[in-house]
């Protein structure tokens, strides 16, 4: 059984078809992971927004707390801002992924 300290990360990566998302535990450990269509030609920030609400009650549901989001992109990233500048397969022009 787990402890309510138990923490995880929420781990997510984006593409041009699909964003993938998994539920990491402190150990290293996947524990629940998911594959969604990326949405590429309608908001695909709206997509990744989504999948983290999901993979967060997921993570709930298994008995850990997420403390952080980490998100992979492809394309132009500035990484101090979390904003992405480009990314032409996603139609991401200045999207401010962090926020």
């Amino acid at each position: 059984m787990t402890q309510p300290e138990d923490r995880c990360v929420l781990a997510v990566d984006v593409g041009g078809t699909t964003i993938k998302g998994a539920v990491v535990d402190e150990d290293g450990r996947f524990r629940h992971s998911l594959v969604v269509p990326s949405q590429a030609d309608d908001d695909p920030v709206k997509a990744v927004r989504s999948l983290c609400l999901r993979l967060r009650d997921d993570a709930l549901a298994l008995g850990v707390t997420p403390a952080a989001i980490g998100v992979v992109t492809p394309g132009i990233v500035d990484e101090v801002d979390g904003v992405v500048r480009y990314a032409a397969n996603l139609r991401f022009r200045d999207v401010p992924l962090r926020a």
